[in-house]
């Protein structure tokens, strides 16, 4: 029964499977080089012209826009290779176990038909796994830009608590016994 279960997961779980594991490495390092972007350009303790801010916003706006495209893209190559090593390797694993592709024309057609039936059973099945494997990267892909939202409004709520209780201590008038005045 166990060897049953870990036949399964070894099977089932995308990290265990060679095919999927050196991708899901490279999703996660690209994942984590992202991670340190942020979607402003504030620096702490720093008071901006409307102008000045605009601009450094502008410039930092284009900058995220170039970055979270190459991540994009190269999300993208890194699913389909995956996905097309996967499908290459189902078809390698196919011809092996069942032979050359049947022709149509071959003396038992019975055969054929079982053969292509359960051919066709194992690429729906590997269709679904790479659909979870999709599925699981675009999760992984939304929690990252998720990430990314609330470190930046993190920061800049930061920022602006910093600036208003600087603000508010500019602002508070000292009293006498502060002052060491009697």
């Amino acid at each position: 029964k166990c060897k049953r279960a870990q036949d399964y997961l070894s099977k089932n779980l995308f990290h265990l499977n060679p095919v999927f594991q050196s991708s899901l490495q490279r999703i996660q390092g690209l994942r984590f080089n992202l991670s340190c972007v942020r979607l402003h350009s504030i620096a702490m303790g720093t008071l901006y012209t409307l102008e000045a801010f605009i601009q450094a916003q502008q410039e930092q706006r284009d900058l995220v826009s170039i970055q979270l495209a190459e991540f994009a893209d190269e999300i993208t190559k890194i699913v389909k290779g995956t996905c097309k090593n996967a499908l290459d390797n189902l078809e390698g694993r196919l011809t092996d176990f069942y032979g050359k592709p049947r022709t149509p024309h071959a003396a038992n057609e019975d055969s054929n038909a079982m053969y292509s039936y359960t051919i066709a059973a194992a690429r729906r099945s590997e269709q679904r796994k790479l659909l979870c494997y999709v599925r699981m990267t675009d999760y992984m892909i939304c929690d990252t830009l998720h990430e990314l939202l609330v470190e930046s409004i993190s920061d800049i709520f930061a920022a602006i608590t910093l600036f208003s209780e600087e603000e508010v201590d500019l602002k508070k008038p000292s009293t006498a016994s502060e002052n060491g005045v009697s």
